[in-house]
């Protein structure tokens, strides 16, 4: 297809034009001495509240305790660690050029108004539209507004569902009971564990790996849970203090997946996590059903 000369000119100036931005954005940005090469100045290790302000009006909140980092808004559930941490290291994320709040059309870095907000301690960072040549992002914080890479912006902009921990248990509480579909576990007051109905298949050692798998196993992902059909099962983990987890089965195949209907959350597991995760039959119920042992 023939380009016309108009469409070339056209193409031209938007070049010069994207470039004397960027000219004056760099230059003018170098010329100010003793600006931060970061995004801001905050330790990220000293950081104890997050909260990230979504255009559409969706507030995910966040707040460091002694157990580490909590969501407390909307849902109040353990944090992803990982996922925290990138939102931490905003607040050193290199700035590769600063320009007075003062100077610039907020409205051409689309700052006027930011899709995204996050608050670090209550340092506000506003993030803009991306500059044309090499895609970095304009973010104002206070009277500075700076250009940072663009994977920032990836990190800030998070699904609710990505910040919560991907542990199907809380730390810091001790396990009393894990009720299965087809067997219940207690802890016994002399500190074992015993199953109900007994099966005397199962050995002290198989019951302990199968608590300790609900205390530390991990989900490979967790999604936001959108009920559309009955659940296969429930199982309901009572934990110490009086807290109960109730679990719905969504799936068993070709991955587990359990959900928390009260945080509207799922989690889901491989189907080697899953074995793991339940009592196996016993060797009678095989037999029973024509399996091979």
């Amino acid at each position: 297809m023939k380009i016309g000369s108009r469409a070339w000119f056209n193409l031209a100036l938007f070049v010069i034009l994207a470039g004397l931005a960027l000219f004056a954005f760099y230059g003018r940005g170098k010329e100010s001495p003793g600006q931060s090469s970061t995004l801001t100045v905050i330790d990220p290790g000293k950081i104890s509240q997050i909260r990230i302000n979504h255009k559409d009006g969706e507030v995910i909140s966040l707040v460091k305790g002694n157990q580490g980092w909590r969501l407390n808004q909307p849902i109040s559930v353990p944090a992803n660690s990982e996922n925290v941490q990138r939102l931490l290291e905003l607040a050193r994320a290199p700035s590769y050029a600063q320009l007075d709040v003062r100077g610039v059309d907020l409205a051409k870095f689309k700052l006027d108004s930011p899709d995204l907000y996050v608050e670090l301690d209550g340092l506000e960072l506003a993030f803009g539209s991306t500059e044309p040549l090499e895609g970095r992002r304009y973010v104002k914080v206070g009277q500075t507004v700076h250009l940072i890479a663009d994977s920032g912006y990836r990190d800030a902009n998070i699904a609710l569902a990505a910040l919560v921990s991907p542990a199907l248990l809380p730390a810091g509480f001790k396990q009393m009971e894990i009720k299965l579909p087809d067997a219940t576990i207690s802890r016994a007051e002399d500190g074992r564990w015993t199953v109900a109905p007994a099966r005397a298949d199962l050995s002290a050692d198989v019951v302990q790996r199968l608590v300790d798998e609900w205390q530390r196993t991990e989900a490979h992902s967790v999604e936001t849970y959108a009920p559309d059909g009955k659940a296969l099962g429930e199982i309901v983990v009572r934990l110490e203090p009086a807290t109960e987890l109730h679990f719905e089965i969504v799936a068993r195949e070709p991955e587990l997946i359990l959900a928390r209907r009260d945080i509207g959350m799922q989690y889901h597991f491989t189907v080697e996590q899953a074995q793991r995760l339940f009592l196996r039959e016993s060797s009678k119920d095989r037999q029973g059903n024509g399996r091979d042992q």
